[in-house]
């Protein structure tokens, strides 16, 4: 699940830059610019930067936590009571970070489409 929630917010923080892009282009061609629009895109420029910090967090411990831990040894390897490491808690803060990068790349969205329409 946290890998998809993580793709999921990698992409989402794809499209909301190619829009907030879009969106930046006429602003910059027409050389004047009112007050809500530049507002509301300097605040869905904040977010989409404040949330590359929880999306990077999380790629990193899901990567922690897809990595095999050491192989038991040769002498123990048949025993059932030989477990892998539990990387349970590191997929539970990677999925907290991945849900928190996507709330605010979902405002920053929302707010690239006000500061569009309020052109």
């Amino acid at each position: 699940m946290g890998g998809l929630l993580c793709n999921g917010a990698r992409r989402l923080a794809i499209l909301v830059a190619g829009a907030l892009l879009l969106v930046s282009v006429p602003f910059v061609i027409d050389g004047r610019v009112r007050t809500l629009p530049a507002a509301c895109a300097a605040m869905a420029l904040g977010l989409l930067l404040g949330a590359l910090t929880p999306l990077g967090q999380s790629l990193r411990l899901l990567r922690l936590a897809e990595q095999l831990g050491p192989a038991p040894s040769a002498s123990t390897a048949y025993r059932a009571s030989t477990r892998e490491a539990d990387t349970e808690p590191t997929e539970k803060l990677a999925i907290r970070q991945a849900a928190m990068a996507l709330l605010l790349l979902s405002m920053a969205g929302a707010l690239t489409v006000v500061a569009a329409v309020a052109r």
